[in-house]
């Protein structure tokens, strides 16, 4: 297995893209973006799907388990400005990569990511209501409040829980697909919040 993950990763490298990332990204690309693209990371893991033919395994592989079609590798497209400070390095795209992993696989492959998916309520509690076996058309983020939540998004399980407690204190805990379509997973056992 090993084995074939290394000869997956050096061979994909050989193989061409079908188009350049800049034509796929449709819109003008800041220069940070610019700067990106020339990295070599990129020669292996394609910024977009676009760029992929249907029948390189190799790239389709790599472009699900390590790439990010939304903010790329180092999160250079994000308007929020992640670690604008920080150069474009393989140090940048490991950390960007730890804090949002397997993006494409979540959002794309198993996901249906930024699709209105339906929601089924099998029970949901919280401080502003309560419901039990309710259906939406749109699924919609429970609540920022302490909550339980147990349903469905496009038809696909969801569990959450959050407890607010002691005026400043957060436990969070999510797994399935969200409201959005991804699939998610997070667990923080306490942080403080405002």
């Amino acid at each position: 297995m090993r084995f074939f993950l290394i000869f997956l990763l050096i061979t994909t490298a050989c193989a061409p893209y079908k188009k350049e990332a800049s034509e796929c990204l449709l819109r003008p690309l800041s220069e940070r973006e610019t700067v990106a693209l020339e990295h070599p990371l990129y020669t292996f893991i394609p910024r977009h799907s676009g760029q992929i033919y249907f029948f390189d395994i190799g790239h389709w592989t790599t472009w699900a388990l390590l790439g990010d079609d939304d903010s790329g590798l180092f999160g250079e497209s994000l308007r929020m400005g992640y670690h604008t400070d920080e150069p474009i390095s393989a140090r940048l795209a490991l950390s960007w990569h730890v804090r949002n992993p397997w993006h494409n696989l979540f959002f794309y492959v198993i996901g249906q990511a930024y699709m209105d998916n339906n929601e089924i309520t099998l029970l949901g509690v919280s401080k502003e209501h309560s419901e039990l076996c309710t259906y939406r058309e749109k699924g919609k983020a429970y609540s920022k409040n302490s909550h339980f939540f147990l349903g469905f998004h496009g038809y696909k399980p969801f569990f959450s829980l959050r407890l607010n407690y002691a005026g400043k204190y957060q436990s969070d805990f999510y797994l399935g697909w969200r409201e959005r379509g991804n699939f998610g997973f997070k667990f923080i056992p306490i942080t403080t919040y405002n």
